[in-house]
């Protein structure tokens, strides 16, 4: 277990990092996957309104929409 702790990665302290660093760690990452769930829901509220097709569209929209945002990594 201690062989482990010894072969990770040390990582700096806060005020170790340039500011460049700093606003790396902070800023998050782009992704198109929140826009494509909003849609989603978009074209579900519309096949509420419309016809039961259009909703499953939106369902099927929004389930893959949240897949591809939660396996998405950087």
């Amino acid at each position: 277990m201690s062989d482990n702790v010894s072969q990770r990665k040390k990582l700096p302290k806060r005020d170790q990092l340039t500011p460049d660093q700093m606003a790396q760690a902070l800023h998050a990452k782009k992704s198109y996957w929140p826009f494509a769930l909003s849609f989603a829901v978009l074209v579900c509220m519309i096949g509420v309104v419309t016809h039961p097709i259009v909703l499953g569209l939106g369902v099927a929209l929004a389930i893959v929409a949240i897949i591809g945002w939660g396996l998405e990594y950087h």
